[in-house]
């Protein structure tokens, strides 16, 4: 019998809210109905984007996504929210922003790296940008933190997005490749969190599939809601 809604968690990555590349307004009403009936919702990293956002500001896109998050978490006062970053909302006045959301909003955790929730392992998926033999995810982000946004930057991206060029990404990311890439920085930097592992979900790559097994661990990825992209949130069990 498979569980209910009240049984599992959600979890989906990569809106990019704000970007004009995604159509992250057609999954709002599905967020809000999957807040409303599970216990527990994971944002795994990129929820927003501040690179390609269409406000003018990184301290404006800042306001606007706490206000929304904030929102969220109001509305669906039962529900646990998890939000983890990503390298397109790590900068770190959003950081801040999230610190003082969590003070505020008792269902709200906020995690920079990992998560852990019974056998589910939670991570945004950068890591697999690392060089290999690499572990230093702070070094990383702060270099994607570091690209300024430019009109240049977010002409480009829709320029990508409209002429369809991101549909490559399904072809560059093999899911061993990621698999091995996860599995290499998490027993470097997180051995304790893998010894209870059975399924590791993340994003980033935006190319979404479902339970790959590789070295006794189910791998999940939600992908994107960039346009042209497929967005593929999965519920997943919670320990009872």
């Amino acid at each position: 019998m498979s569980p209910s809604p009240g049984e599992t968690g959600y979890v989906l990555s990569d809106l990019h809210i704000f970007a004009r590349s995604s159509h992250y307004e057609r999954y709002l009403p599905t967020l809000e109905e999957a807040a409303a009936s599970h216990r527990a919702v994971v944002l795994n990293g990129d929820t927003f984007d501040f690179k390609r956002s269409c406000f003018p500001s990184n301290d404006e896109t800042c306001r606007e996504a706490s206000i929304w998050l904030s929102g969220l978490c109001l509305r669906h006062p039962e529900t646990s929210f998890h939000y983890l970053l990503g390298n397109h909302d790590c900068i770190r006045p959003f950081v801040d922003s999230l610190r003082m959301i969590e003070k505020r909003c008792a269902n709200l955790r906020v995690s920079e790296d990992t998560l852990k929730i019974g056998s589910n392992l939670f991570i945004h998926g950068d890591v697999c940008d690392l060089p290999k033999g690499e572990n230093d995810l702070a070094t990383l982000r702060r270099r994607y933190e570091a690209v300024q946004r430019s009109a240049f930057s977010i002409a480009f991206a829709q320029v990508v997005t409209y002429s369809r060029l991101n549909s490559v990404e399904y072809l560059r990311h093999s899911r061993r490749v990621l698999a091995e890439r996860l599995m290499e920085y998490l027993e470097a930097v997180h051995p304790e969190e893998l010894a209870s592992t059975e399924r590791i979900y993340f994003g980033h790559t935006h190319v979404p599939f479902s339970d790959f097994h590789y070295r006794g661990i189910s791998f999940f990825n939600t992908g994107s809601a960039v346009r042209g992209l497929r967005l593929a949130p999965l519920e997943f069990p919670l320990p009872t």
